[in-house]
């Protein structure tokens, strides 16, 4: 079934979120990267590529790290005239916390 094939099973699902925790708190990219490409793009077909671009790789870190509890995330934030792809800011409420904020140029 079409569905099986493309969605990611649930433990797969929670692999992605516990990949996220450690990223908030060091900004290893490393794991997240290995599992976009492992997990997420073996969907794309070689005619697929043709079409991707920066949206493509953004909205993959997007569906693993959004987490509106802890950051406010914004897209193409401009800085001194220039645009940050994505950016993910600590919550006010939240910056006691060991949390980071991130700047991501896809």
């Amino acid at each position: 079934m079409l569905k099986e094939r493309l969605l990611p099973e649930l433990t797969e699902q929670n692999q992605s979120r516990l990949l996220a925790k450690p990223f908030y708190k060091t900004g290893d990219l490393q794991p997240l990267i290995d599992f976009i490409e492992k997990r997420y793009f073996k969907v794309f077909d070689n005619r697929d590529y043709g079409t991707a671009n920066e949206l493509t790789i953004k909205t993959a870190f997007l569906t693993l790290l959004f987490n509106d509890t802890f950051y406010i995330m914004d897209s193409e934030t401009e800085f001194e005239r220039r645009f940050a792809d994505l950016t993910m800011i600590v919550r006010p409420e939240r910056r006691k916390s060991a949390l980071k904020n991130f700047l991501l140029e896809c």
